[in-house]
């Protein structure tokens, strides 16, 4: 699916989720440190794109647009993508179960080795050591590595 048109889902998302600009773009900040959609890779895109789900956004919702819009009598940008299916394709990349990324919050907030146990902290540790921009990036191939890293860390000095 062409960036542009996974960049029309996010829109979609945000104008029926009556999300404030504001508050969108602490989001893009937050999760990917972006100022802009723009700026996020394709992979990034579906992670907002389940974030936004998560908030409540139904990406086959199929709401008439508000009247006076030229599209409105159209079909919509979203029911387009689909080709008149039920749901957006789901052509995300693999990435770590919801599961998998709560076990690797947990360990990196409860771990005796952890000095910062921060969601900013655990961010920046992903990024430096495994090149993953954020939580919800992780792939799964990854996260055994994660987590051993992270046992590593709880582990007394004299184990090491």
């Amino acid at each position: 699916m062409p960036k542009r048109e996974l960049l029309a889902l996010v829109h979609i998302a945000k104008k029926e989720l009556n999300l404030p600009d504001d508050i969108y773009r602490d989001i893009l900040f937050v999760q990917f440190g972006k100022e802009t959609a723009r700026d996020l890779s394709a992979e990034e895109i579906f992670a907002l794109l389940d974030h936004f789900r998560s908030l409540g956004w139904k990406s086959n919702s199929g709401r008439p647009l508000a009247e006076g819009s030229q599209r409105a009598a159209g079909p919509s940008a979203a029911s387009r993508l689909r080709g008149g299916g039920n749901r957006v394709p789901t052509i995300a990349p693999e990435r770590a179960t919801p599961a998998q990324r709560r076990k690797i919050e947990t360990l990196w907030m409860r771990g005796e080795g952890v000095r910062t146990k921060s969601r900013e902290a655990l961010r920046h540790f992903l990024n430096n050591r495994f090149h993953v921009a954020s939580l919800g990036s992780v792939r799964p191939r990854q996260v055994t590595a994660i987590l051993s890293a992270l046992r590593r860390m709880s582990r007394p000095s004299a184990d090491r």
